[in-house]
């Protein structure tokens, strides 16, 4: 399918059609819920893994598809509009395919600590220099025993607030205060 932009800078063209001259076949009232829909899913944020303009051609031409398809769907007897019924149906498919893209998005997207693990496997002669770290170092063994485990659970080992909660029988925002006090005080002593 191609995409150029016709005079109309809203309006996408696919092959030798006009976005318009498309909408214009489903019948007014079709049309009028193809536009609500199609409208609506204009603001959404692009995912991180599509192009801007790739995007909306994505949701351009789902947006079509999931028209044609409630159009020939539609059964008067439920007593909904059929401007109502694409307009819904347009939208639930782009959210279905909105959904699918932030969730591929997330899943494939490495996290802080494989990157750094990456970073640091890369060169294995590579040595860290420690005396960078003696401030730190100090400084968290200034800290109260229970300043220090908690923020061992919470930055080393990568446990949740509430996970420590519910092991030490308190709510997450006790933890939360704790940690938030911990790392003042840790910012003190630095």
């Amino acid at each position: 399918m191609s995409r150029e932009k016709t005079a109309d800078s809203s309006l996408y063209a696919f092959g030798p059609y006009k976005l318009s001259e498309i909408v214009a076949t489903m019948g007014e009232e079709a049309a009028t819920g193809f536009k609500c829909g199609f409208g609506q899913t204009r603001s959404w944020r692009v995912p991180p893994n599509w192009s801007s303009t790739d995007w909306r051609e994505e949701l351009c031409a789902l947006a079509i598809m999931s028209a044609w398809q409630a159009i020939k769907d539609f059964a008067p007897s439920r007593g909904i509009p059929l401007g109502g019924f694409v307009c819904y149906r347009v939208k639930a498919q782009a959210l279905t395919r909105y959904r699918q893209e932030w969730r591929y998005f997330l899943r494939n997207t490495p996290t802080d600590t494989e990157i750094i693990e990456t970073l640091a496997g890369a060169d294995p002669a590579a040595q860290v220099d420690c005396a960078k770290f003696d401030p730190l170092d100090q400084s968290l063994k200034q800290l109260s025993q229970r300043e220090r485990w908690l923020l061992d659970q919470i930055f080393w080992q990568h446990r949740t607030e509430s996970a420590i909660a519910a092991e030490l029988h308190v709510s997450q925002q006790a933890i939360s205060k704790r940690k938030r006090a911990a790392l003042l005080h840790l910012r003190a002593l630095l």
